[in-house]
């Protein structure tokens, strides 16, 4: 036990550069975990959602938010990886007044409006306007890529090129692959069950049953990026509300569960509290109580401060540690057990 201590001591640092969550989410309490983190981002999201976009507006929306990052004339192109070669429909971006649709003709040059989540397989019949029309969820594409892509639920894949996969279904590309996840993510978090992941997923729901387990995956593995950034900053000028995974993708963990994805405001939310499965330690660090979310009622909970001495546990969900300092915490279930760092400031 002093072993272990002492190197999580080594371990220990404090990040002077560390970030918290920004002011637009003071309203939001950072300390619910799962349905109830959920829930509260729900109705955050949609009190702060004060204009309804028409969908004629929607171009002019894409021309800005979907820019290249320090390019005034192009848009990326999502789905799309190369500009260097013969093919049009693989180009990763184009300038940003080849439009198609807005009174200019269709071509193979041109782009149009992709629904990330597509109409045909939500719930909402909502047709252009609402949901639909929500340009956090709308990208420009290729007009031939659009079509390929066409109604075709996500699945597995890797690699730079998006496709089609064996199964008939479509891999975005490595390089769309988390901004896919957190559109997703957001569709349904502030809609509801009417735009449930599920319909627009292939695979496993391995960690959680409303969130197929490759958007959880591509949330970790493809980080946010400053393009994704700009596009939320100017979405929330026009309708108010913000992409909260984007915002921190870490967000998704806590709710759904999965592999941990980047924590963007590691002074609000501990990386700590997520770190075996079902299994979660919050709000770390703490002031007062701890809560301990997921372990079965049969679990053996022990906690011991830094000189290896044992705390007496009297409600196991809910525990007030005597005074400042480092804590482990030891729990043993179904013959696993794991262990936790907790700090009261």
């Amino acid at each position: 036990m002093k072993k272990i201590i002492q190197i999580l001591f080594i371990l220990f640092a404090i990040n002077a550069n560390a970030q918290s969550a920004p002011a637009y989410y003071n309203p939001v309490d950072l300390t619910l975990r799962n349905e109830a983190l959920k829930n509260e981002l729900a109705a955050h999201i949609n009190n702060t959602h004060h204009t309804a976009v028409d969908y004629s507006l929607v171009w002019e929306i894409l021309q800005q938010t979907d820019l290249v990052p320090d390019d005034n004339q192009n848009v990326y192109l999502i789905y799309g990886w190369d500009n260097t070669n013969q093919e049009d429909d693989d180009d990763l971006w184009r300038n940003k007044y080849a439009t198609c649709g807005n009174g200019n003709p269709c071509t193979d040059e041109t782009w149009n409006r992709e629904h990330v989540f597509p109409k045909a397989l939500d719930q909402s019949n909502s047709n252009d306007s609402g949901p639909t029309a929500d340009p956090h969820m709308l990208r420009a594409s290729d007009v031939e890529m659009n079509g390929l892509r066409a109604n075709r639920e996500f699945a597995a894949g890797s690699g730079t090129p998006s496709y089609i996969t064996n199964n008939g279904d479509f891999f975005p590309g490595d390089r769309w692959k988390g901004d896919v996840a957190r559109i997703i993510m957001y569709m349904y978090v502030h809609y509801g069950e009417q735009w449930n992941p599920n319909f627009v997923g292939q695979g496993n729901n391995s960690f959680h049953a409303d969130m197929p387990d490759i958007f959880l995956q591509w949330n970790a593995e493809d980080p946010v990026s400053q393009y994704e950034i700009n596009r939320n900053n100017i979405i929330e000028t026009y309708q108010g509300n913000r992409n909260p995974f984007i915002d921190n993708p870490y967000l998704a963990t806590l709710i759904w569960n999965g592999p941990s994805a980047e924590n963007t405001w590691p002074d609000t939310l501990s990386t700590n509290e997520v770190t075996s499965g079902q299994i979660q330690i919050y709000p770390n660090p703490t002031q007062d109580l701890i809560h301990i979310a997921g372990a079965s009622n049969n679990a053996q909970i022990k906690i011991f401060n830094v000189a290896g001495q044992e705390i007496q546990v009297h409600d196991k969900r809910k525990i007030q540690l005597p005074q400042k300092g480092i804590y482990i915490i030891n729990i043993s279930e179904h013959g696993k057990n794991y262990q936790f760092k907790v700090i009261k400031k």
